[in-house]
């Protein structure tokens, strides 16, 4: 294997980072052509959830694309304003560094959701309170690693605010508190220098995700009737939810042995897509509820049509016969008196 000082800033990052954006995109296309169509049914479906409910989805499907269009800038400033500057293309900027922030932000947001809705099904604050402390985690050790790419953004802005002390002061307070590692060391090859931050990241996102998936799957299962319609519509819960869980899980368990065995960005790919399976599971996970307008669920379509279509038997046919047997007097040993 070629020493990684001896690769190019395309080959290290931005050939990875590529690959990762265009699954990014296929799964927007998949969420834009399905999410969005879930997305009206969700509205149509559940007309009496909670107002910042339906708010908070349309906050998230704005960060994802927001999400999108920030690592298409990414590249196009790279590959096509910064064409063959070598130097240029082995630093991080901010919009680079906003990648990780966006996914953190995405990610913990859809946690948060769930942290909520372990709360709303089992009544645990306990429960709740865990999953809230790595979603927390999670989107805290992140957004450490904006340092890199924002902090020539904070010194513009410093030195356009120079004549105002306070407000100069109180930039220097949100630099330093929110920002740790990427511009400390802004080159790639420089990247894997904190593993620290990037381990805590990564594991806190894949134990709230564990969590979750254990906790929904524990308390849907205590909760069968034996009748079918329900149960059919529970199972088909617990199928999304360990789907969803398992897909966020496994992507960032991944992306995190990638960056810690690999030199070469690889784990670009699995992370710079990880945002859009969180958007996926959560309205996965909003459309597979029962309706609560007291309309038949899809589940309980199914169960009607499968039903319907099952061949009725023809009824039976039952012959009654009679055997009519005419006696004469003499067979019935009746004698006639005849006078």
């Amino acid at each position: 294997m070629r020493p990684i000082s001896s690769l190019g800033p395309a080959e290290l990052a931005h050939g990875p980072f590529f690959i990762g954006l265009f699954l990014n995109v296929l799964l927007y296309g998949i969420m834009a052509s399905r999410g969005v169509n879930q997305i009206y049914i969700y509205y149509t479906k559940y007309p009496s959830d909670k107002t910042w409910t339906k708010t908070f989805i349309a906050f998230i499907f704005f960060l994802d694309t927001l999400n999108t269009l920030f690592d298409f800038a990414y590249l196009y400033d790279c590959l096509i304003i910064h064409f063959d500057d070598v130097p240029y293309l082995a630093r991080a900027n901010w919009l680079f560094a906003l990648d990780p922030l966006m996914t953190a932000a995405i990610a913990s947001s859809v946690q948060l959701f769930y942290a909520w809705r372990v709360k709303a099904l089992t009544g645990s604050y306990l429960l709740a309170m865990l999953v809230v402390t790595f979603a927390v985690a999670g989107f805290g050790t992140s957004s450490s690693l904006v340092h890199h790419g924002i902090q020539p953004l904070f010194l513009q802005l410093e030195a356009s605010v120079s004549d105002n002390c306070v407000l100069k002061n109180s930039l220097d307070i949100l630099f330093e508190g929110t920002c740790i590692e990427v511009l400390r060391l802004p080159y790639f090859v420089e990247f894997r220098r904190f593993k620290s931050v990037v381990i805590l990241w990564l594991v806190s996102e894949c134990l709230a995700d564990v969590l979750i998936t254990i906790i929904l799957i524990f308390h849907l299962n205590s909760n069968k009737t034996g009748m079918d319609g329900s149960d059919m519509l529970i199972n088909r819960i617990i199928r999304v939810t360990i789907q969803t869980g398992m897909a966020t899980t496994v992507c960032a368990l991944i992306d995190l042995v990638l960056y810690l065995t690999i030199p070469v960005a690889w784990h670009l790919v699995f992370n710079v897509f990880l945002a859009k399976l969180y958007t996926n599971s959560l309205l996965s996970s909003l459309n597979s509820r029962a309706p609560k307008d007291g309309g038949t669920s899809d589940s309980e379509k199914s169960l009607m049509n499968k039903r319907m279509s099952m061949p009725v038997p023809p009824p039976q046919e039952v012959f009654i016969q009679i055997d009519e047997e005419s006696a004469s007097d003499s067979q019935l040993g009746v004698r006639r008196v005849v006078d």
